[in-house]
């Protein structure tokens, strides 16, 4: 395998009939340089992807959440759109998966889980006397532990207060016929969300992006936050502590106190 046909392959994948996305591709590089280096240092012989750029991918948007926003989601889960009649006065009812919808919001706001981390969570999986919770199928395969504050915690008791029959073994968040939450259905759940309180673009991977920007914002550290996220490297991570550098930045312009003294 040349370095030719190693480069022919990777444009190939930008001309499938259902192109791969730039990071996907991505990753396919990472993966061929990992395995190129293992072969050159048991062979002796010069790894072909030595002279393989990396491919362009896109850099994910961050995109956290601000409180009000966030507000906003959980009203969104507690009542319906308004309705009215011609006959009655404009009124809203309480849904009847708002118990389970705001824990669903609260958890991965808290805990800064993975969609499909949060669907295969089991009841068993969190310790609801001290928040914390059992990451067991995260990325990569590789399990670890995240924590609950108080807020989501009473949130979770409250909807499995109505899952009296729960057992530890049977997953956490349910759909219709008590059937394990579908990463499809969770998506659809909080773009629907999103729709009804008026927040654009909103996905569950931006209550992850809220987590792991207010932890920084309030004193939490980069390791910590590899952690916490289950990332292998601080490259992600340092991308979280460079919005908050941000807010720093304005904030010091806002209390600089030779500015403020008009030194």
């Amino acid at each position: 395998m040349t370095a030719a046909d190693l480069k022919a392959f990777l444009a190939s994948l930008r001309s499938l009939s259902r192109p791969l996305k730039p990071k996907t591709i991505y990753n396919v590089w990472v993966a061929l340089k990992s395995f190129y280096r293992w072969w050159s240092e048991e062979t002796g012989k010069p790894s072909p992807m030595a002279s393989v750029p990396a491919p362009k991918t896109t850099v994910p948007v961050i995109e956290p959440l601000s409180r009000d926003q966030v507000a906003a989601i959980l009203r969104a889960c507690d009542l319906t759109r308004e309705a009215s009649t011609t006959w009655r006065r404009s009124f809203v009812m309480r849904r009847d998966t708002a118990l389970r919808d705001r824990a669903i919001v609260l958890v991965l706001l808290d805990a800064g889980v993975r969609a499909a981390e949060l669907c295969d969570l089991k009841v068993g999986d969190i310790d609801l006397a001290t928040g914390r919770v059992i990451v067991r199928k995260g990325k990569g395969g590789r399990g670890r532990t995240v924590y609950l504050g108080k807020a989501a915690r009473r949130a979770v008791w409250r909807y499995l207060s109505q899952r009296e029959d729960a057992s530890a073994s049977d997953p956490l968040f349910v759909g219709r016929n008590d059937r394990p939450l579908a990463g499809s259905s969770l998506h659809r759940l909080i773009r629907r969300l999103g729709e009804r309180a008026g927040v654009r673009n909103l996905h569950p991977h931006r209550f992850r992006h809220s987590f792991a920007t207010e932890f920084l914002r309030n004193g939490g550290d980069l390791l910590s936050l590899q952690r916490l996220l289950g990332h292998r490297g601080l490259e992600m991570v340092r991308r979280y502590a460079e919005i908050t550098d941000t807010d720093l930045e304005r904030v010091h312009r806002g209390g600089s106190p030779a500015d403020q003294w008009r030194l």
